[in-house]
């Protein structure tokens, strides 16, 4: 028992606890081809191994028939070479039949994954470091053959190289009137070159990410413009000129420490949008059918802007008073006799009676309690319907049917009408 969590400890370092636990890894060690997982564990390492070393032996789930599962198996590991005599030499279907011949199994194929997959990393380094040295050959002979040089020049030792480039570059550089300027200029430690190699690996995977989603949300848009029912017919000429276009864009940036070291101060110029060098790369047939060199003039300028007119409520509209000699009022005021009582319209002979527009003399609410509203016809037209619109506020408040006011207010109507139509009087105010 204490070796079959040894070998649970084996698979958890390896990360295959979260494809098989630890029960499914004793139940396959103890019961063998009785249960499918022996089977499923077996088959699972063995095409992990495969694929890493790059072999093309393979194992087929086991049928009602085990034995040519069991060859299969003893094949495989007589090419991975395996030194357990018990696993490889005997009677086929005796060779896995105890819970020991399986745990060995079982810590032969783990411990030859842990293998295969350092092999198979060393390989993908080594890889990508021939191809770097490759790269920088063809660099190398790019610029050798640039400056005039031979291919014997390239292949000579490095510091004869490097003598030789350092030469040719200055001379180059005496011929250029204005010599372009370094844009770093510092000098950093092997410590220092490491943090910035990380910053750029950090940019280099956020200028990934951004531009991933700039495609995605460019797709969107382009399969948004296939809904319409005139181009349904032509999404597939549509798709087929789009991903042409499309593929030729590329998602990864290509910026090393070289970039950084080549890169001059006309780096700092900040360019418009609009000006003519930006305008060579984005500028297209569809801009120039859509803007066009002297657009339309379409207003919005505030200067030009006027306030509205007050607007009247919409209740105001539902009801026409005319300023007769209506006696009294449902609900009105202790007036009597004209409209708006005391006889006059505004009373006191004058629309603002007394200087004011509440002013007193029996005027819009008279007994000389006025705000002081002395304006234009504006502030008039403004003060009218604030004080309407406090009046249909009251009322909605109250419950009556029509205005209420003190001092021989409007006429209103109070929700009830007499038997002949005539409209009730409440005097009570």
């Amino acid at each position: 028992m204490v070796r079959n969590v040894s070998l649970h400890d084996d698979f958890v370092r390896c990360g295959i606890d979260s494809f098989f636990p630890q029960d499914v890894v004793l139940d396959a060690v103890q019961n063998g081809l009785k249960t499918g997982s022996f089977a499923d564990v077996i088959i699972w390492l063995c095409e992990e191994i495969c694929a890493l070393y790059g072999i093309e032996e393979s194992i087929e789930p086991p049928s009602s028939n085990n034995e040519e599962f069991l060859i299969e198996l003893s094949s495989l590991l007589h090419e991975l070479n395996c030194p357990i005599e018990s696993l490889t030499t005997g009677p086929v279907a005796q060779r896995f039949v105890t819970a020991e011949s399986r745990e060995r199994l079982f810590t032969f194929l783990v411990g030859h994954l842990k293998c295969a997959r350092l092999t198979a990393l060393r390989s993908e380094y080594e890889s990508a470091r021939l191809k770097k040295t490759n790269e920088e050959a063809i660099l190398l002979a790019s610029i050798t053959e640039e400056l005039g040089g031979s291919r014997t020049v390239s292949a000579s030792n490095p510091q004869k190289l490097f003598s030789w480039l350092s030469a040719k570059v200055r001379n180059q550089l005496s011929m250029v009137g204005d010599v372009p300027r370094p844009l770093l200029t510092a000098s950093l430690k092997d410590k220092q070159w490491q943090r910035v190699e990380e910053i750029n690996r950090h940019l280099l995977n956020e200028y990934h990410n951004r531009i991933q989603l700039l495609l995605k949300r460019l797709d969107v848009t382009i399969e948004s413009f296939t809904w319409s029912d005139r181009l349904k017919v032509l999404e597939g000429k549509v798709h087929d000129i789009y991903r042409s276009l499309r593929d030729s864009i590329i998602s990864t940036s290509q910026v090393s420490m070289s970039d950084l070291l080549a890169a001059t101060t006309e780096l700092l110029t900040v360019y418009k949008a609009s000006g003519e060098k930006e305008r060579a790369r984005t500028a297209s047939k569809l801009n120039k059918l859509m803007i066009a060199e002297k657009p339309s003039d379409r207003g919005g300028r505030p200067s030009e802007l006027r306030a509205p007119p007050p607007e009247m409520p919409p209740w105001m509209s539902q009801r026409s008073f005319t300023p007769s000699g209506a006696s009294g009022g449902g609900r009105g005021g202790r007036g009597s006799g004209d409209y708006r009582g005391g006889g006059d319209y505004t009373g006191g002979g004058d629309y603002r009676a007394g200087g004011d527009y509440r002013g007193g003399g029996g005027g819009y609410r008279g007994g000389g309690r006025g705000r002081g509203y002395g304006g234009g016809f504006q502030n008039q037209v403004m003060n009218e319907y604030e004080a309407a619109n406090q009046r249909y506020q009251n009322v909605r408040r109250d419950g009556y049917g029509g205005y209420q006011s003190r001092g021989g207010g409007y006429d209103s109507y109070h929700g009830s009408r007499r038997g002949d139509g005539q409209y009730r009087r409440n005097d009570r105010y």
